[in-house]
């Protein structure tokens, strides 16, 4: 049976200059390091949010071909092939949206602050949702996730990677199986 949670097509480097963390991470660590930070949590976002997101990369200049890579069954990073755009990619998807008969019974959501992207959306029947409110919400709902995880001690319990006593493999462990990967 397909699924019937809402999809959310992700404009991520216009989320990533949005969120003011992510934006200085790029300029410090590098494009890398900031679409890994973003990863990581939307990967926890769409988990307690349960949506079906891709966080869309334009690789619009780069060599190659299009690329999607599954993270969990709630995330996938695309990363787009050379000569096209995050935002040509994302309008293909709303197009196929709209054909599709099915389409009442799953909510598209796309997320960007462009605002041409966001009034083809939208003329596709997506919902629209800027970059801002989509880092505020993920910041929430992490926020409230940190809260519930906190130690008797009063400290976060942090990433995995955070994790210095924990064994690499015992932590690799960990991590395939918060992603619902075969251990």
């Amino acid at each position: 049976m397909p699924s019937r949670l809402p999809v959310m097509l992700v404009d991520a480097y216009n989320v990533i200059g949005a969120w003011q963390e992510l934006s200085f991470l790029k300029k410090t660590n590098g494009l890398e390091s900031a679409r890994t930070a973003l990863t990581e949590k939307m990967l926890n976002y769409t988990a307690v949010q349960e949506y079906e997101a891709t966080l869309v990369f334009d690789a619009y200049n780069q060599a190659g071909f299009g690329v999607t890579e599954t993270v969990s069954p709630l995330l996938k990073l695309h990363y787009t092939e050379q000569g096209q755009t995050a935002d040509a990619y994302i309008e293909k998807r709303c197009r196929e949206y709209a054909c599709d008969p099915l389409r009442q019974r799953r909510r598209l959501v796309v997320v960007t602050s462009d605002k041409s992207q966001g009034l083809v959306a939208g003329g596709f029947g997506a919902e629209l949702r800027s970059a801002v409110a989509l880092v505020a919400d993920v910041q929430a709902v992490l926020s409230k996730l940190k809260s519930k995880t906190r130690t008797k001690f009063g400290q976060s319990m942090g990433t995995l990677d955070r994790c210095s006593k924990m064994k690499p493999r015992d932590r690799q462990l960990l991590q395939k199986m918060r992603l619902g990967l075969d251990t």
